[in-house]
């Protein structure tokens, strides 16, 4: 009798190899999980050592005596050596960026060195550092036994407030008069070496269109430094009076004023065109222009029209112009 042969791919063999691919796979999870136990205390191990982590701090000074202004740090960054557990460190982080500082000077001693030059001495920073790096101030190491800066007592002095504005009218609408800027100075304190080179306080910008009522409002006052100088006023005060302006004509005898010669003017009287606000109108007289024939330095044969010019006008009218600008003339003997 024949012996029948296994077939390989029989529901029994295949049960065989997916039990081994299990086993073996069961086996590298055992055997990675080991790993990663192992590492794990490992790590512990090394983060219950100590270590040396060096930390860069940058100096920001809060607080500056108000007779004084801070004008220059000398001294802008503090390195700083810190020992503790690895625990400790991975908490702080390991270093990187400039870790800021701020100093409060009211809680230091501030000592003159020379001239402007002050200093406080590192060693009051160690307990703010200690709590600020959870560690103890033992472990602690200061690249610097002290900080320095510069500190300039404050001066005072009026600066012309200059304001900067852009108003766009409605038609027929115009300023009656120069804009009313209150206080037209400020009282700026800072060091005298600032003080010295500043001309002017500028205004924030504004820009107001279609305007017909009268302006009030407040502009800012700009800093150019402001870590350096203060105003005793943040802003000003802006009026403006708008009105209603209409264009209005007289007719104004042309006056010659050469003695030499007797001139007859053709014509005798010229158109004089102004705008004027119309709460003004009525007040507007002719005895308030005066219109002359220029003859200074003009040798009056050669020419036959004199220019004339607006001698006189009231200051309640604006854009003046003659109608005609120049008159022919007549030496009357």
């Amino acid at each position: 009798m024949k012996r029948l042969k296994g077939n390989k791919n029989s529901p029994t063999a295949s049960l065989a190899a997916t039990s081994v691919f299990r086993k073996l796979k069961r086996d590298h999870f055992i055997f990675f999980l080991c790993l990663v136990i192992a590492a794990l205390f490992w790590v512990l191990i090394k983060l219950s050592d100590f270590y040396t982590v060096s930390y860069d701090f940058r100096i920001q000074y809060q607080q500056v005596p108000l007779e004084k202004r801070l004008t220059s740090t000398i001294d802008t960054t503090l390195n700083v050596n810190v020992t503790a557990r690895g625990f400790a460190l991975l908490d702080m982080g390991f270093g990187g960026e400039k870790l800021p500082l701020d100093i409060d000077l009211r809680n230091y001693q501030i000592i003159n060195d020379q001239g402007d030059t002050y200093f406080i001495y590192t060693q009051e920073l160690r307990q703010s550092l200690a709590e600020k790096l959870n560690v103890d101030e033992s472990n602690i190491i200061l690249s610097k036994n002290r900080l320095v800066f510069v500190l300039e007592p404050l001066q005072s002095k009026n600066v012309p407030v200059v304001p900067h504005y852009s108003f766009r009218y409605k038609d027929q609408y115009d300023a009656y008069q120069e804009v009313k800027v209150s206080p037209k100075s400020v009282e700026v304190f800072g060091p005298a070496t600032v003080l010295d080179t500043l001309k002017a306080v500028h205004t924030q910008f504004v820009e107001l269109a279609d305007v017909g009522d009268d302006i009030k409002t407040k502009l800012k006052l700009l800093n150019p430094v402001p870590q350096l100088i203060s105003f005793h006023t943040g802003e000003i005060s802006l009026e403006l009076d708008v009105e209603r302006f209409t264009e209005s004509s007289l007719m104004i005898p042309v006056v010659v004023k050469e003695k030499a010669v007797h001139i007859k003017t053709f014509p005798t009287h010229v158109k004089v065109v102004y705008k004027v606000a119309q709460k003004d109108f009525t007040r507007v007289q002719t005895s308030q222009f005066s219109v002359l024939a220029i003859t200074r330095g003009v040798n009056l044969k050669d020419v036959m029209k004199l220019h004339l010019t607006l001698e006189k006008s009231p200051v309640s009218v604006s854009n003046v112009r003659l109608t005609p600008s120049e008159v022919e003339f007549v030496i009357v003997k």
